[in-house]
């Protein structure tokens, strides 16, 4: 069952465990499989906009919010 699919589309923060490092990233919520989230991030470098897709695993999210 997936546990953010009500939050599919929207922005949202999620704070997440990398090795023994806690971590946050913030970005629209594109899908929800049930094991693993895909987020969306728009960042601006010198003036061009990058876009990048963080597939996180629901084993290492800490806490997700909406923004």
């Amino acid at each position: 069952m997936a546990r953010y699919s009500s939050l599919l589309g929207t922005g949202i923060e999620v704070v997440y465990r990398s090795c023994c490092t806690n971590l946050s990233a913030s970005g629209k919520l594109l899908s929800d499989s049930g094991t693993f989230v895909i987020i969306e991030q728009h960042l601006d470098q010198n003036g061009s906009i990058r876009v990048y897709q963080l597939k996180l695993p629901y084993d290492c999210i800490i806490k997700v919010q909406r923004n």
